[in-house]
């Protein structure tokens, strides 16, 4: 496992813990949102850090489809639909966001600050 994916699945287990601190018959959502990638292949099959992202709330005791609802977004490589994407999500409330890209976390840090963001930056080069 590349140090990158360990960091990132540290951080999200970290993340998910403190925000999601778990209560009995209790539902928590999460919108995961990415601005390029269609919402229908943000799942555990879609990369390695998707992979790290659903299984390790799983190790915590969260199930999606249980106690863990997944709602995911995209804004399909259009920046113009950035603010408004940010707005829909925050608008539903979720308990945690957590958000792919600078420009985008942007969006979503001035659309709510009751919310928590995770906000994820990716490293492409190798």
């Amino acid at each position: 496992m590349r140090r990158r994916e360990f960091t990132a699945g540290l951080l999200l287990t970290a993340v998910a813990r403190s925000a999601l601190a778990q209560q009995p018959g209790r539902h928590y959502r999460i919108a995961l949102v990415h601005p390029i990638i269609p919402a229908n292949q943000l799942t555990e099959k879609g990369g390695t850090f998707y992979h790290l992202f659903f299984v390790e709330p799983h190790r915590s005791g969260y199930t999606e489809g249980g106690n863990l609802i997944i709602e995911r977004y995209s804004a399909e490589g259009h920046p113009d639909r950035f603010a408004d994407l940010a707005r829909e999500v925050v608008n539903r409330d979720p308990d945690l966001i957590a958000v792919i890209g600078n420009e985008f976390a942007t969006e979503f840090n001035a659309a709510t600050r009751t919310i928590p963001i995770l906000a994820i930056m990716i490293d492409c080069s190798e």
